[in-house]
């Protein structure tokens, strides 16, 4: 039996991190190592990981200086020793034989890497409010992988690390590593690094993952970072880069750039608005505009479906380069949200986001 380190990076998760332990430690599959990275955390998450480890010989514990999820989870891949590794979020927890199928997944075809589908919870209920998962479950070569990797980037099930499981061998013979500076997109990119060097990926249709979504809020996310934009466009490049040398559908191109653009429109121009004060306007204009004569943009923004009444405002705000009214909305949803949530929940459903 294949030996599988799972490994979980913790922050100040008192509230649920026990749940998530034992959702691994109960596992039906035996030959497992739990390593929790307490990543300085200042609640007693560090001295809940002591406890188990202390009482069960499977758990092992890295305590490190706050270094943020990406450091956590490279650290656990620094000290694990199994054949496989799997990566959990100390806010969720997993069904009690998602090692077991994802393991047999992976040794049936000697393959790269595991995908299963996952399940959104709400944290006040308990209850599954969707589950995400791919029609295309078997298994797929390298080339067959690519010809169906736009359908699993659009349903964010390759953006993703928690609901996969990896061969520990492709991540340590080929150095990968999360990405520190890219944040909050470092799944996807450490993703895309497994696919290139990955020869075989398994996919499952089962929702064996439990996301549990604790941030209520819209596509305006708390962490935002000054260079999204950046990080946005770097995405695509690298994404489109697994392309070269391989057979890339037309469709696929058109659909992962029709994305592209909806992310600029709809979450990245409104998130640079949200950085700025009034003062700093000057400043988001110029971003703004940069974005504007993105080459992507310029090309799919006509043809471009909108799915929500914010969609069709900010296209159509985009297109005739009206960045102040983007700017005065963006700031205008910010407050609403902090000040008067009854009426930033409007503004969300509105919006299209009937989600969360």
């Amino acid at each position: 039996m294949k030996k599988v380190s799972i490994i979980v990076p913790v922050f100040n998760s008192e509230k649920y991190l026990s749940r998530c332990i034992e959702s691994i430690l109960n596992q039906t599959y035996d030959n497992i190592e739990l390593i929790l990275i307490n990543d300085g955390s200042t609640d007693t998450s560090g001295s809940t990981c002591d406890s188990y480890a202390a009482n069960d010989s499977r758990v092992r514990v890295v305590h490190q200086a706050n270094s943020g999820v990406s450091a956590a989870r490279n650290a656990g891949i620094h000290v694990a020793t199994g054949d496989y590794f799997q990566f959990v979020d100390s806010d969720d927890y997993i069904d009690a034989n998602m090692t077991a199928i994802m393991a047999a997944a992976l040794e049936k075809n000697a393959a790269s890497v595991a995908i299963c589908g996952y399940k959104r919870i709400d944290p006040l209920t308990g209850q599954c409010m969707q589950k995400i998962s791919s029609e295309q479950e078997g298994f797929y070569s390298h080339d067959e992988m690519l010809g169906i990797f736009d359908d699993l980037y659009l349903r964010w099930l390759i953006n993703i690390a928690w609901n996969k499981m990896y061969l520990a061998r492709i991540i340590k013979d080929n150095s990968l590593a999360f990405e520190k500076d890219i944040d909050p997109a470092e799944d996807i990119f450490f993703n895309l690094g497994v696919i290139k060097k990955g020869n075989g990926f398994e996919i499952i249709s089962e929702c064996l993952y439990n996301y549990v979504i604790y941030d209520y809020g819209s596509t305006l996310s708390s962490k935002i970072r000054p260079n999204v934009y950046e990080i946005h466009k770097l995405l695509l490049e690298t994404i489109m880069s697994l392309y070269e040398g391989s057979p890339a559908d037309s469709s696929q191109i058109h659909k992962l750039e029709m994305d592209y653009t909806r992310g600029l429109m709809t979450r990245i121009i409104l998130q640079l608005a949200v950085l700025q004060n009034w003062e700093n306007y000057r400043s988001y204009l110029e971003k703004a505009r940069e974005i504007r004569a993105d080459v992507v943009l310029i090309k799919s923004i006509n043809g471009l479906e909108t799915k929500s009444g914010q969609e069709r405002l900010i296209k159509f705000l985009m297109r005739n380069n009206m960045f102040l009214a983007i700017f005065m909305f963006a700031r205008i949803k910010r407050y609403f949200r902090t000040r008067i949530p009854a009426i930033f929940g409007i503004l969300r459903r509105w919006g299209g986001d009937r989600s969360k």
